[in-house]
């Protein structure tokens, strides 16, 4: 019962800090992953830039932050799926494609998850800190953390075709929203896209994701008049996490 109540609370704790946090120690080598379909398997790097040891659990997800590991069902293995990492040290992730039947004409995308766990305080550092009177440090020497990328599965078919020049297929439109006005990006292409900013005549727009063979909706920031036909400016991330600039010509 000890040891169920221990999970739930790590669980929870590392439900509300989902995030690539300011505290977390675990770096991950990249903000996203892409495995191709011909690779045998993926490698992932993590380094703890932490001053003490950490427990790292890994494992992917469907899309849904708040699903327990233990419910989750994908066609990758994780090794290992946990580790001791120590201070200044790192670890590698191994992660193989299972037989699966996941779309062959687009990509899917799953998530990441590295959940770092600190070690108990020693009887000693918890007089220290109450000595300091130090509440905040105290604390978060207990707090779980963990950081969740994105994870792209990249099937054997789009080996010969181009992210870059898929972009230049993106159809945009402005469209009118319940608070003034959006852009419209329709993706025929078998790509995800990652849009890190979006404006038109310069005003910003709210940017997003829009999936393979789909459109995306994103709303002005502002409620300014809609914009008529002309250009837009956007950046999409690549897959080294880069940022590459474009533009297009969108319709009303």
């Amino acid at each position: 019962m000890k040891q169920y109540t221990a999970r739930k609370i790590i669980a929870v704790m590392a439900l509300i800090f989902t995030c690539q946090h300011a505290w977390a120690d675990i770096v991950i080598n990249g903000t996203r992953v892409i495995y191709n379909e011909k690779e045998k398997e993926v490698n992932v790097r993590l380094t703890n830039e932490g001053t003490r040891p950490l427990l790292v659990k890994s494992w992917l997800d469907k899309g849904i932050a708040e699903e327990s590991p233990e419910n989750i069902d994908v066609p990758f293995v994780i090794n290992p799926p946990v580790s001791r990492i120590d201070s200044k040290k790192g670890q590698v992730l191994r992660i193989s494609k299972l037989a699966n039947a996941l779309p062959k004409d687009r990509e899917s995308i799953f998530y990441l998850n590295v959940l770092e766990v600190p070690p108990k305080m020693k009887p000693s550092e918890k007089i220290s800190a109450e000595a300091d009177n130090d509440a905040a440090s105290s604390s978060r020497l207990q707090l779980a953390f963990r950081t969740r990328i994105k994870f792209f599965w990249r099937p054997a078919s789009l080996a010969n075709q181009s992210v870059a020049e898929a972009s230049k297929a993106l159809k945009w439109e402005m469209i009118n929203a319940p608070k003034g006005w959006a852009v419209k990006v329709t993706n025929n292409t078998p790509f995800y896209f990652s849009f890190s900013k979006i404006s038109v005549a310069g005003q910003a727009v709210k940017a997003g994701m829009v999936a393979p063979m789909s459109s995306g909706e994103f709303p002005a920031v502002n409620s300014a008049s809609k914009p008529g036909s002309g250009k837009v400016e956007f950046s999409w991330i690549n897959d080294y996490g880069t940022d590459v600039d474009s533009s297009a010509l969108y319709g009303k």
